[in-house]
């Protein structure tokens, strides 16, 4: 049960992917009842991308400053110096390739779809639909692989990324499609868990 003491944890963990079903269902059946949770869930996803990008900032400043003081360091080195500098070398690449691995094998990958009208169509989206709808991505999610869910979410399961993927809009049938490398695919809005079909 979702309360004021353990909803920013079970935020947190919905947000990793790491619920389990029951409780997953019970916080997506309250971002569709509760437009304040639903708000709160957004603010949390934000601000975790926020601090992805600070570290990964961070990480790259800190590598910067580093190469760029051994630059400005002229001597020379005795071999034994070689060594070490050629093992924190090699330390600093297996360091910076674990944290990037660690930050990216996460099995969501979150972020916004712009909605389009579909090809051919013209005017301007109806005020009831949204200009942009928020996506996860699950990756790692063994029972499901190109499937969808889509409430005020649209969920995706499979191996997708967000810069192949496109949502149009059709007003003339009420009902979306989502372009994924240039096939289409018609969504509905949906609590189900469903495969993509052309």
């Amino acid at each position: 049960m979702i309360n004021d003491d353990n909803k920013t944890e079970i935020i947190d963990k919905y947000l990793e992917g790491s619920l389990d079903l029951a409780t997953r269902q019970e916080v997506e059946q309250k971002m569709q009842e509760d437009e304040a949770f639903r708000e709160e869930v957004s603010l949390q996803q934000r601000i975790i991308q926020a601090v992805r990008k600070q570290e990964r900032a961070a990480l790259k400043q800190e590598l910067s400053d580093i190469f760029e003081q051994e630059n400005d360091k002229v001597r020379v080195l005795s071999k034994r110096n070689i060594y070490y500098a050629v093992a924190a070398s090699i330390l600093l690449v297996v360091a910076a390739g674990i944290f990037l691995w660690i930050n990216t094998a996460n099995s969501t990958v979150d972020g916004v779809l712009a909605v389009q009208l579909v090809e051919g169509a013209r005017g301007e989206l109806p005020a009831n639909i949204p200009d942009q709808v928020p996506t996860l991505i699950f990756k790692n999610e063994a029972q499901y692989n190109f499937h969808y869910q889509f409430g005020d979410t649209l969920k995706l399961y499979g191996n997708f990324s967000l810069e192949q993927l496109q949502l149009a809009y059709e007003p003339n049938h009420n009902n979306y499609r989502l372009l994924v490398d240039d096939e289409s695919y018609p969504i509905q809005k949906n609590k189900a868990i469903t495969p993509l079909l052309p």
